[in-house]
């Protein structure tokens, strides 16, 4: 499944075509039956598999996989106000970590491997029913999770039906084991995709086999259900996927159903006479822009419930689970729903929810089993104890705390107290294993903090506070660094770092921020030597650009270039400057905004030292006509000031010079307001959702669904207009009209709002 944050590009998708690579692999698939001559399945077809465009499924599974690693999970670092370069570093921090930019070709084999069958599982309980679940992280789930997969093998064993679930994981997602912090990857190299996280625990006496990955979308396992259900042959096949596609924009709607009957007939080669139950897609907590999901959500839902019936043959229905309708969550809940521990993926009670939706489709509509699964009044909470031997010593990063770790755990959370002020709890910082590193240290910062285990919106008690005191072995920040631009390119050079421990340095991360994106990820981009050119950032966007040293002992605390609108010029002279004091010390200073500014400089000369010239200030990355200064001893009035504009390395004249002003005694002194940063999404309103059906999935009809056609469905009342403008897929049978060159009563074949829609 996905995080909170979405975006609508993948970079690699629009970059690569792996002709040759889509070729070995579909060459590669077997066509061979399993070793074991003792399977119940007849010899499955030898037609080949249906194929669509693999390339570009694999693609945006490829280039979405670190944005699904990053998803529901931050790092924000604790700064002290008084921190170098303060006010740029701490919208940084906030979102931290960055997710590492690479344009080499992704080795993403990792995602369509699949491991081969150990002699033991070709060979055991082959007299039961087989039962394989194919699915995501909703089926996948983590360490400590009950899983709706021992839901419903509980609901088979209570209806005495003896089941064999196969598949080639076993395992739940492992959590990360404890370690220092790795240095980023290349900008440029090749992707090192990670082993697929499936060694998590479970419960001993559980039958866990499976084929659930966490991202998994049906673009991609049409193409590998085959090879898969062929090296472990199932009769019964249950199906929950579609969200990954509609919400990482694989497909819509109607790919989405193209995709899912791609899979359903390439499952059928291994075995003719399989069983499936497709789960319908559920809906999540309402994210703010993401209105499509939502539309399409239900639309593909409906066309399921048409289509599917059609899917059938005579040897192989396929029927349609109602998850959607059991699982309660949804955009009407604001934030938190109930069966999901982070607005999707499924908690305690979620995991009850979607068993109980596939058990009533195995009743009423293929007859397995009496009574559908009774979802319990009172469920246990899950366990998440209070951490223990939280311990705090001194490392090269600065302070290293470890503690032992909580089964069950996602992540924990740690909060801080840095150098004596405030705990810096506006979002506390997670940690995905049972260690925990400062980040960006000071010499002498001392930090207390404070740890929970968290499983979502689950969270266990707080440690006791423990402390230490920092003493980093990294590098500074370079020096001399420079910013420019070139069409969608971002320049940068620099001098190699200097200083103590730059000795060991070896690797220059830059940490770039597109400020006028809603929801945009913190990027980086680590390069070797002195120079850099970072592709594909967007014209006319504003971007904040860091730079971190990485040395034997890690990433060090980093310098901030100015920042640059990309494809800008060089502004004008900033005028109108203003100023207010109320005593000397502390300035307010305005001035109008200039078009095209990426940030601004205050220069500063003494009235009281003849021959004096404007020197300038430490440049301010805001946008904002607007600068808070202080410490102006011995007093405002003793000065004359001045402001420049700049865009990277583009810097204008300066405007009109202005004696500093006097002290108002009394005098109001507001602050400037925080740098404008889009919000992500810009929210809107949710859209409704279909009412829910409660009737109970019925067997597959007979209305060509015997030959594997599609039946003709009823006429969709809903439809309006001689467009089938709210119709979609079968549903436009309804409707009359004309569509893209259709005609006649239900657009004669036309599917999908791209034609039913003009």
């Amino acid at each position: 499944m996905v995080g909170s944050i979405w975006r609508t590009s993948h970079r690699w998708v629009q970059t690569f075509l792996w002709t040759s690579f889509v070729l070995t692999l579909t060459a590669s698939q077997s066509t061979e039956e399993p070793t074991n001559t003792a399977s119940l399945s007849p010899a499955r077809s030898e037609s080949p598999a249906e194929t669509g465009n693999l390339t570009s499924a694999l693609l945006i599974a490829a280039s979405i996989a670190p944005e699904l690693a990053a998803g529901n999970f931050s790092n924000p670092i604790p700064l002290p106000t008084d921190a170098p370069q303060y006010d740029d570093l701490k919208l940084l921090a906030a979102i931290y970590p960055p997710l590492p930019q690479v344009n080499g070709t992704p080795n993403i084999e990792a995602l369509v491997d699949v491991p081969a069958p150990s002699e033991s599982a070709k060979t055991k309980r082959q007299s039961v029913t087989r039962v394989m679940i194919v699915g995501d992280s909703m089926t996948h789930c983590n360490e400590g999770d009950y899983t709706w997969r021992y839901r419903i093998s509980q609901w088979f064993q209570s209806q005495n039906i003896a089941v064999d679930f196969v598949g080639p994981y076993q395992g739940t997602a492992q959590p990360d084991e404890p370690a220092p912090p790795s240095p980023p990857p290349l900008y440029g190299s090749t992707v090192a995709q990670e082993p697929l996280h499936v060694s998590g625990g479970y419960a001993a006496d559980f039958d866990s086999s499976h084929f659930a990955v966490s991202g998994r979308a049906a673009a991609v396992v049409q193409y590998v259900i085959q090879e898969v259900s062929s090296q472990y042959p199932a009769d019964l096949m249950l199906i929950m996927l579609g969200f990954n596609d509609l919400g990482w924009f694989y497909s819509d709607d109607d790919g989405l159903i193209s995709n899912m009957n791609s899979l359903i007939n390439n499952a059928r080669r291994s075995n003719p006479n399989m069983k499936f139950v497709i789960g319908t897609v559920p809906h999540r907590t309402f994210i703010g822009g993401r209105q499509d999901l939502v539309i399409n959500t239900d639309s593909y839902n409906r066309m399921l419930k048409a289509e599917a019936p059609g899917w059938s043959t005579q040897t192989s229905p396929v029927v349609v689970a109602p998850v959607r309708e059991e699982y309660d969550c949804g955009p009407q809940y604001p934030t938190d729903c109930p069966a999901a521990y982070d607005g999707l993926h499924p908690n305690e009670l979620g995991e009850y929810q979607i068993a109980r939706a596939y058990s009533r489709a195995l009743v009423s509509a293929l007859g397995i089993g009496s009574s559908p699964l009774t979802v319990p009044g009172s469920i246990p909470a899950r366990p998440l104890p209070v951490p223990s031997n939280l311990q705090m010593a001194p490392s090269p990063l600065g302070l290293t705390a470890t503690w032992d770790k909580v089964y069950g755990a996602y992540q924990y959370d740690v909060e801080y107290v840095l150098n004596g002020g405030a705990i810096y709890n506006f979002s506390p910082g997670a940690v995905r294993s049972n260690r925990w590193d400062t980040k960006w240290p000071q010499d002498g910062w001392i930090y207390e903090i404070r740890v929970r285990a968290s499983a979502g919106n689950r969270k266990g008690g707080w440690t006791g506070w423990i402390s230490g005191t920092a003493s980093p072995k990294t590098a500074s920040g370079p020096e001399n660094v420079h910013v420019s631009s070139s069409g969608n390119s971002l320049v940068v050079t620099w001098s190699p770092a200097t200083g103590a421990y730059a000795d060991s340095a070896f690797l220059y991360n830059i940490i770039y921020w597109d400020m006028d994106s809603p929801c945009s990820f913190l990027l980086g981009a680590a390069f070797q030597g002195s120079s850099a050119q970072i592709n594909d950032v967007t014209p006319g966007h504003r971007y904040l650009i860091a730079i971190e040293t990485w040395n034997s002992a890690g990433g060090g605390f980093p310098f901030v270039a100015k920042n640059i609108i990309v494809g800008g010029g060089t502004p004008g002279a900033p005028q109108n400057l203003q100023m207010v004091t109320a005593d000397g010390a502390h300035m307010y200073v305005t001035w109008d905004s200039v078009p095209g500014a990426a940030g601004y400089i205050i220069w500063r000369r003494s009235l009281l030292e003849a021959g004096s010239t404007l020197a300038r200030g430490s440049p301010n990355n805001g946008a904002l006509g607007c600068e808070d200064v202080y410490f102006q001893f011995p007093g405002t009035w003793n000065y004359e000031y001045a402001v420049s504009a700049y865009n990277g390395d583009n810097e204008g004249n300066l405007g009109t010079p202005k004696d500093g002003p006097n002290a108002v005694a009394g005098a109001s002194i507001p602050m400037c307001p925080a740098d404008a940063t889009p919000v992500c999404f810009g929210g809107g309103a949710a859209p409704g959702t279909d009412p829910i059906d409660p009737s109970d999935p019925v067997p597959p009809g007979t209305g060509g669904g015997g030959n594997g056609g599609t039946p003709t469905p009823a006429p969709d009342p809903t439809c309006v207009g001689a467009s089938c403008q709210t119709c979609s897929g079968s549903l436009c049978q309804g409707c009359t009209g004309s569509c893209a060159g259709c005609s006649g009563s239900g657009c004669n074949g036309c599917t999908g709002k791209s034609f039913c829609g003009c």
